[in-house]
């Protein structure tokens, strides 16, 4: 897939995939579960992404997007649809602290079992396979603590299909958020430098940066990130973890998607089907 101008004719596609093992239940650096960070951000992610692409009347379906969980019950999708599908049919609605209106979700957090992310990446290619669509970003979300006890050999499953994905096109972003203070490690170029094997596994089944990903990074955050970068990070901070998720989901749309604008809305359908 090539990162052509998407639009409603030809929507960005994202896929967010969720651990919600058991492991995940610890505390962040906040106090709060890892798990409930997780489905803080990849709704607070849709949710942006919906309003950004709304002029107020109409959601414009420059995207579609799905959320899968990965866990000691298997790999499921929980949610799939374009933009304007999700603004009319979210899973739930809650009530956040101090607001007065109910706010979407589209995923809740969960902790059970095990982590098989090599099952789950095997479960979307053969899905994308067989629609013959591949995702333009898979974000995955992870505490990195990663095994299947029913095959010994998932992480190379996963790496194995990290590759597959990535042949078709498909960029991999590697959002790791850890229960320990560790020092945050930030789209590196190397796996050198990386403090352990859950890093330097990370850091494999991550893509490389775009040029224009690394320059947008620079410029707009005062980051130092190189060639041969890769869409990784690993930090304790849950404001940095969803910082990147964001910044991941939306460097193709900022680059590719026009800017929302108020337009007459059946000047943009008949615009649609042409």
């Amino acid at each position: 897939m090539e990162n052509k101008q998407f639009s409603t004719k030809n929507p960005l596609k994202i896929l967010y995939l969720v651990d919600q093992s058991k492991s995940t239940e610890l505390r962040a650096a906040d106090g709060t579960p890892i798990c409930n960070h997780f489905a803080k951000t990849t709704n607070d992610d849709i949710n942006n992404m919906i309003t950004k692409n709304s002029n107020g009347t109409r959601v414009a379906d420059r995207a579609t997007i799905s959320v899968a969980t990965f866990c000691g019950k298997g790999v499921e999708f929980v949610c799939e649809g374009r933009l304007s599908e999700l603004a009319d049919n979210p899973t739930q609605t809650i009530m956040e602290d101090q607001s007065t209106i109910p706010t979407p979700v589209y995923i809740m957090p969960n902790a059970y079992g095990d982590s098989p992310l090599g099952r789950a990446l095997e479960t979307i290619y053969k899905k994308c396979e067989s629609n013959n669509e591949f995702y333009h970003i898979i974000t995955i979300e992870s505490d990195a603590l990663l095994y299947d006890k029913e095959r010994n050999n998932d992480l190379d499953i996963a790496l194995q299909y990290a590759e597959m994905l990535k042949k078709q096109g498909t960029e991999i972003h590697f959002a790791h958020m850890t229960a320990k203070h560790t020092q945050a490690c930030i789209c590196p170029s190397s796996e050198n430098d990386l403090p352990d094997e859950t890093s330097r596994v990370a850091f494999k089944l991550s893509s490389e940066m775009s040029d224009e990903a690394i320059f947008m990074a620079n410029e707009m955050f005062g980051m130092n990130i190189t060639k041969g970068s890769r869409w990784m990070a690993m930090n304790s901070d849950p404001k940095f973890f969803s910082a990147f998720v964001q910044f991941g989901s939306n460097s193709k749309a900022t680059l590719a998607l026009p800017a929302p604008q108020v337009v007459d809305v059946e000047a943009e359908v008949v615009e649609d089907i042409m």
